[in-house]
């Protein structure tokens, strides 16, 4: 039996898990866009560092925006897409990989939001004494505390407050509508990596993983063992060691057909015919960018998983 591969990942692996890192009312679909700021009375002078705001982090970025700071923000990575329509008109200044720091001192911010591991960025803030505030996002409390650390260093602690309630209320009413509980929670195996066409290269989201904590909240339970990664690299053989009853795999293309996807991730996984999930047709394809960020729109992955979930019960 073969065990969790703990070597260090690939290059678009690590790009995707990056991602993952950087990455209300309860029937809210998504956040409200937010609202224009109104204009500050105090002199430039004094007005606390977030004014011109320059993020590498698409999780941040939409909590900036879920905050009502977007017309704060001047400048977001390449990955970034919500809000849509604020996004587009907003200048690229690379991503995890590449940061572009020329254009980012081009932009004149005052504030850099990054990934604790992005030290290109905490290098320059140093350098040219920007602000750099780079919190963990791997797991729920870690998204209430980025609201935090933002309104912490935007002088909107209140608008932080705020916006973190409106999501933990909207999580605890979703975790409220889950009815099973222990050995009744389907084993779910969440896929994050795959080669095309095949079950190479797989990788998936293990337990204490942000994307765990929400399979949780929508009823299900991960169908592996905790493991040191929190996204491990796995094989067939270790799959059939922890057989699931469904197969969810994750894509965070934002134009992504789900239909499309769940059928090449039927064709892929039906190399292991014995498994319960394929016998049973419980392979699914989710897409959207939103899907692998910890941000303001956890909980629309909730429901997403929570309503495939409901199909087998």
């Amino acid at each position: 039996m073969s065990h969790p591969n703990r070597a260090p990942i690939g290059l678009a692996v690590s790009a995707l898990l990056a991602l993952i890192a950087l990455c209300g009312a309860c029937d809210r679909a998504e956040p409200e866009p937010p609202r224009p700021n109104q204009p500050a009375e105090a002199t430039p002078d004094a007005l606390p560092p977030g004014q011109r705001i320059v993020s590498f982090v698409p999780a941040l970025t939409e909590i900036a925006f879920d905050m009502g700071l977007g017309p704060r923000i001047v400048g977001v990575s390449d990955f970034a897409t919500w809000p849509p329509e604020p996004i587009k008109a907003l200048p690229r200044v690379g991503g995890l990989v590449n940061p572009n720091l020329e254009r980012t001192l081009a932009l004149t911010p005052d504030l850099l939001l990054a990934s604790p591991t992005l030290e290109a960025v905490r290098e320059l803030g140093e350098a040219q004494k920007i602000p750099v505030v780079a919190p963990r996002t791997e797991s729920i409390e870690d998204i209430y505390a980025a609201y935090a650390a933002l309104g912490e260093a935007t002088g909107e602690r209140a608008r932080a407050k705020e916006a973190a309630e409106a999501l933990r209320r909207e999580l605890e009413a979703l975790k409220g509508a889950t009815k099973a509980t222990g050995d009744a929670r389907p084993r779910v195996l969440l896929v994050v990596g795959r080669d095309p066409g095949s079950l190479k290269g797989l990788y998936a989201a293990g337990p204490g993983s942000f994307l765990d904590e929400l399979l949780v909240l929508a009823g299900g339970r991960n169908a592996l063992p905790k493991t040191e990664s929190l996204w491990p690299a796995i094989s067939k053989e270790y799959v059939l060691a922890h057989p699931p009853e469904w197969i969810l795999e994750f894509n965070a293309s934002p134009t992504a057909d789900p239909e499309v996807k769940t059928r090449e991730a039927r064709e892929a996984w039906a190399a292991m015919p014995s498994l319960k999930a394929v016998k049973a047709g419980r392979v699914r394809g989710l897409t959207g960018a939103h899907l692998l960020l910890p941000g303001p729109r956890v909980a629309q992955t909730v429901r997403a998983i929570q309503v495939i979930l409901g199909e087998g019960r």
